[in-house]
């Protein structure tokens, strides 16, 4: 825009210039002022012109300058996965106040993340962070017996994969994920949308989890992709911004349909 408005005030100004010095040479009786009125009248076709062309060739540099994204990597908690915990908690019985302590003691305690790791014992993980809630130990470990049970993919989860892949995309999936929370998954069908992905990176299967940079090295090394023609999509800033780091373009998922316009403004079309 601010190219467009320098190239019409320049236009203007020249052609101004032309038609008073013509204005000047006719009152001068000059031999020339014929002449300059001719051009003044050729250059009120031919500077437009020639400024649109300008306008098209700055364009097409500009469009060539930027990476076209033909990448598109998910995360998948609360972005293509729900995890309600709470109802599940609820549906067996455990108390609210219960429920507060977990979501305070445990479930955003830093060993809860071990899970995504799994360089430890899926039960020595549940024993410490039961240790952390002892007036509710029994109502954590009723839960963890089955608290994958609530993951579950959301209703839009699939078709969007699969309308991105269908435009020509490549998709992606990189994710902290529990190896229990997995195998829930595949028996309960909430992965249904992995058949039309390229290639995956899960946390427990490396070894690695975001916001850990050698992560999303190991995924763009994987399967060989250029940082700069991806977007990343996920619910957590601090993995934003590790990613953005690396050169992705990146984004934090708040809806479905915010993330659609952002990835539209982003030239992706689907």
């Amino acid at each position: 825009m601010k190219l467009k408005r320098i190239l019409a005030l320049a236009a203007v100004i020249l052609l101004l210039g032309l038609y008073a010095a013509t204005f000047i040479f006719a009152l001068g009786k000059s031999e020339h002022a014929g002449a300059l009125f001719r051009a003044s009248l050729v250059c009120t076709v031919l500077i437009p012109i020639f400024c649109y062309a300008m306008l098209l060739v700055f364009r097409l540099l500009k469009r060539r300058a930027a990476p076209t994204v033909g990448t598109v990597i998910f995360d998948l908690g609360h972005v293509l996965i729900d995890f309600p915990w709470q109802d599940k908690a609820r549906s067996l019985g455990i108390s609210e106040e219960a429920i507060s302590a977990f979501a305070e003691n445990c479930i955003e305690h830093n060993e809860w993340h071990d899970l995504d790791l799994a360089v430890r014992p899926f039960g020595d993980i549940v024993n410490e962070l039961a240790a952390r809630v002892p007036e509710y130990e029994s109502g954590f470990r009723l839960l963890m017996d089955h608290i994958y049970e609530s993951l579950a993919a959301f209703p839009y989860a699939e078709g969007w994969v699969k309308g991105l892949k269908e435009a020509g995309y490549k998709v992606y999936v990189l994710s902290n994920w529990a190896e229990k929370g997995f195998e829930e998954c595949e028996k309960n069908g909430s992965f249904g949308f992995l058949k039309y992905t390229d290639g995956q990176v899960f946390s427990y299967r490396v070894k690695l989890k975001k916001p850990d940079p050698e992560i999303f090295k190991l995924l763009l090394e994987k399967y060989s992709l250029n940082a700069g023609e991806c977007v990343y999509i996920d619910d957590t800033p601090a993995n934003v911004k590790a990613a953005r780091q690396l050169g992705i373009p990146s984004f934090a998922f708040t809806s479905y349909e915010d993330a659609c316009e952002k990835l539209k403004s982003l030239g992706v079309r689907f």
